[in-house]
């Protein structure tokens, strides 16, 4: 081989090398698709329809909380007893398969009322279960968080409402699947050692950070009056996230 032919050669490598140089940045930085959220957090019936290009959705959706249980009054100056706390929504999330204009029908529960003090010689009143959140595709239901149900009103003088049961419905019809009941809500002093009203049970974990704070957990109950009882907090409403 001359001298001629292997410069020619050297020269020819070099230039292709710069060339490569050239374009490797190029690639490097070209951005991947950024996920898209749409997040619902107000109670209600809402529709999402699948953009084009899309084959696969994340759901994830949050029962409402239960409402608090009312209380009643004690004999002066001993308060009476507590109401017993909502217990929380059921948590659930999957990857659903699905198609172009397809419509995912959501509903987004809302948070259970208080329950009402005591009237006369009667308990105060349970708190309202909460609402489920879910999403459904045509007439069958694909994903499906329950709400907590609410907590017992005290009983007479000296017995605190009983805490709801958290949530253990919980379902979702894709793949990689996770469902977590709620917490269930505490039950209410006795009014002599305690008129606090039992704390509401928490959502099952975890929550995604797009939804409000609190999301799905059960409304606190009432504290003990000493003159009169009180209504139990209002449960917090559900969520639902789509990731896609």
């Amino acid at each position: 081989m001359s001298p001629v032919d292997s410069v020619g050669r050297s020269r020819r490598g070099v230039a292709a090398a710069a060339l490569t140089a050239l374009f490797l940045p190029l690639t490097a930085v070209t951005p991947a698709h950024a996920a898209l959220v749409n997040t619902y957090t107000n109670p209600g019936n809402f529709t999402f329809t699948v953009p084009a290009g899309t084959t696969a959705v994340t759901v994830h959706v949050v029962g409402a909380g239960g409402g608090g249980g009312g209380s009643g009054w004690g004999f002066f100056p001993v308060p009476g007893p507590g109401g017993g706390g909502g217990g929380g929504g059921a948590n659930a999330t999957c990857t659903l398969a699905v198609t172009a204009g397809a419509v995912l029908k959501i509903a987004v529960g809302a948070g259970g009322a208080g329950g009402g003090p005591r009237e006369g010689v009667y308990q105060a009143k349970a708190g309202a279960y909460g609402g489920s959140s879910s999403i459904t595709i045509g007439t069958t239901v694909r994903a499906n968080g329950g709400g907590g149900q609410g907590g017992q009103g005290s009983l007479g003088d000296n017995t605190g409402g009983v805490g709801g049961n958290g949530s253990s419905s919980a379902s979702c019809s894709g793949t990689v699947v996770t469902t977590t009941p709620g917490a269930n809500g505490g039950t209410g002093g006795n009014g002599v050692l305690s008129n606090g009203g039992g704390p509401g049970g928490a959502a099952g974990s975890t929550v995604p950070a797009e939804c409000a704070a609190g999301t799905g957990r059960g409304g606190n109950g009432a504290n003990g009056g000493v003159f009169n009882g009180f209504t139990g907090d209002v449960g917090s409403n559900g969520c639902v996230v789509l990731r896609y």
